[in-house]
């Protein structure tokens, strides 16, 4: 996969006539479910299509495509992961088809089997709907040569009824791999009949409209994109599936898309805070544009899904640094990329105060992670927000004692008998990092929970860094 530069200007994604937004009507808006999005409540059915030139798929990358696609869910899959992370809010099931081979053509306008390849400086395959020709392509083979009824991969709209356009459409290919492309706004919006064996999409009136499809790998990152998440990539750490792709996705993430509840603070407070992934609330110190949110970022399922230390996490939004530009992903005509998080003053969104990629797995610094470790709130600015907060130990099953109290001192320690714990660690011994370095040369059947997802992404990795991916 040849990775991309971070570039910095994009155009709308929204509909036609929806003007002027900010970076965060893409997540807050309905109506452009269908044509730029997917629905992200409710159930769908995904569609994954494996599509090789030249030869097909290895053993070994069917029975990786298998195990993160399997459609009944479970530790270290697709659906389970959005999920978990979605709060039970959303439920897709993934569909694997066979294979699409192409050994004697390419399905791309203009292109042939030696170079079968696509990228987004490719402005006259674009200009010329290529894009749209190529998907339409293999969407018929599945139709026709699998006798797929496509008709099932739309059970969901802005009304959770079936609305015409695929519900969420991942293609694994060779051809370009790690970008989330916005067919429509591209206008490329592909349009296929759904019955087997009428490829004329007119014939029959009945049709289904592709206005986005994720490229992978990496998985998850990509859906994202056709979600409507944003990259999160340049300027400071982010700790968002959206910036590092072993992550979930943070506090103002979920709370932007419908996935999380926050409970604003207005004074002196002692708190139970449950795991957020396991229903546990989001804590908010002030209001839009500038505030502070406060989760605990631990237990079992971010175990599973996260590789970042478990703990107490703060994080400092500044609405007022979001773009008023156009919203989308990419500026076509000038090749360029659009990254929020890019230049000054930031936007400081999901950022962790004082944390970093290199030191998230050690204690006190992204994550509040000791017993009675406390901090005062500050905004990213320095400024202070006019609380402070302390933390009690890891209750077995996660949760976390917090107390608040308004002003700069720190709350009183919290003594540990009244908050159970097998001992003074930062958390129980479910909930630390995978010690395994990646496992890379694990087999999948004896791969912890901790690390299964993780493992199947990173083996499909082939370049990092900054990219639209």
């Amino acid at each position: 996969m040849r990775c991309l530069r971070p570039l910095l200007v994009a155009t709308s994604l929204l509909g036609a006539g929806d003007g002027w937004a900010n970076a965060l009507d893409h997540l807050r808006t309905k109506d452009d479910i269908g044509l730029n999005k997917v629905p992200s409540s409710g159930i769908s059915r995904v569609l994954v299509i494996p599509v090789r030139v030249g030869s097909g798929l290895t053993t070994s990358e069917r029975n990786q495509l298998e195990s993160i696609f399997d459609p009944a869910g479970g530790v270290g899959t697709f659906r389970e992961y959005w999920q978990v992370n979605s709060g039970g809010r959303y439920d897709p099931m993934p569909v694997l088809v066979d294979p699409v081979v192409y050994t004697d053509r390419c399905p791309i306008p203009g292109k042939t089997l030696s170079n079968c390849t696509f990228s987004l400086n490719d402005l006259g395959l674009i200009s010329s709907k290529g894009l749209k020709t190529t998907l339409e392509d293999i969407l018929g083979r599945v139709r026709d040569e699998q006798d797929v009824d496509l008709t099932q991969f739309d059970i969901n709209g802005v009304n959770g009824t079936p609305d015409g356009y695929f519900d969420g459409l991942i293609i694994d290919t060779d051809m370009y791999s790690g970008i989330g492309f916005p067919l429509a706004a591209l206008d490329n919006t592909a349009v296929v009949s759904v019955t087997p064996g009428q490829p004329d999409a007119g014939a029959t009136g009945a049709t289904l409209t592709a206005g986005i499809v994720a490229m992978i790998p990496p998985e998850l990152h990509e859906y994202g994109h056709v979600l409507g998440f944003i990259d999160l990539y340049g300027g400071p750490t982010v700790n968002d599936l959206m910036k590092d792709i072993d992550s979930t996705l943070g506090a103002f993430s979920r709370l932007q898309i419908g996935w999380g509840e926050a409970t604003d603070v207005t004074g002196d407070l002692e708190i139970d805070l449950p795991p957020v992934l396991e229903g546990g609330t989001i804590l908010r110190f002030g209001s839009a544009p500038r505030y502070v949110l406060v989760e605990n970022r631990g237990g079992t399922q971010h175990g599973i899904y996260d590789e970042s230390h478990p703990g107490i996490y703060v994080y400092s939004v500044d609405e007022s640094e979001l773009p008023t530009d156009p919203l989308g992903f990419i500026d076509i005509f000038n090749r360029t990329l659009y990254l929020p998080n890019q230049d000054p003053p930031y936007l400081f969104v999901n950022m962790p105060v004082d944390c970093n990629l290199g030191s998230r797995t050690r204690p006190g610094t992204c994550a509040l992670a000791a017993e009675n470790e406390g901090r005062v709130l500050t905004h990213a600015s320095g400024e202070s927000v006019g609380f402070a907060i302390r933390r009690g130990a890891t209750q077995p099953e996660g949760t976390i004692h917090l107390s608040i109290r308004q002003g700069t001192e720190l709350p009183p320690e919290i003594p540990s008998s009244t908050q159970p714990d097998a001992g003074t660690t930062t958390t129980p011994p479910s909930e630390e990092p995978s010690q395994t370095g990646g496992c890379a040369s694990c087999e999948l059947a004896t791969a912890s929970p901790l690390a299964l997802l993780a493992l199947l992404l990173r083996r499909r990795r082939s370049c990092s860094g900054s990219r639209w991916s």
